[in-house]
């Protein structure tokens, strides 16, 4: 709660990059700045009610797995992914015998099972039709 309550409160240094970056108006920037202030109020009314059904220590705990789903899961898992490059897919080679192949990559797919001849492709105005 205090990290959105704190960009609230400084708002007033986003609002020139903002505006330099994106080339927008002030009226655009205030526009942002009212979302952020209408989610961030609804988002207390929510909050305040589950945390008076369940107690603050679930609604305190539910607010952190969100805040690592969300934000760093989001902001520093790709920085340091980034870092390793190649050594993000390294995988040991006794477990890689072990699990079967998957893939996603046609160029992957084993066409050593495939008939030499599939069949006549499927006529457009047959496709689909309910005769």
């Amino acid at each position: 709660m205090n990290i959105a309550l704190g960009t609230l409160y400084a708002w007033s240094v986003f609002v020139t990059p903002l505006e330099a970056q994106f080339g927008w108006k002030r009226a655009d920037t205030s526009m942002v700045f009212t979302i952020a202030v209408i989610v961030f109020a609804l988002s207390f009314v929510v909050a305040g009610r589950i945390q008076d059904q369940f107690g603050p220590l679930w609604c305190s705990l539910a607010g952190g797995i969100l805040v690592d789903a969300l934000l760093i899961r989001m902001a520093i898992v790709p920085s340091i992914m980034m870092l390793f490059g190649k050594a993000n897919w390294w995988f040991p080679a006794w477990l890689d015998r072990i699990l079967p192949k998957l893939s996603v990559d046609a160029d992957d797919l084993d066409t050593s099972n495939m008939p030499e001849d599939p069949g006549p492709e499927p006529q457009p105005e047959l496709a689909g039709s309910l005769k």
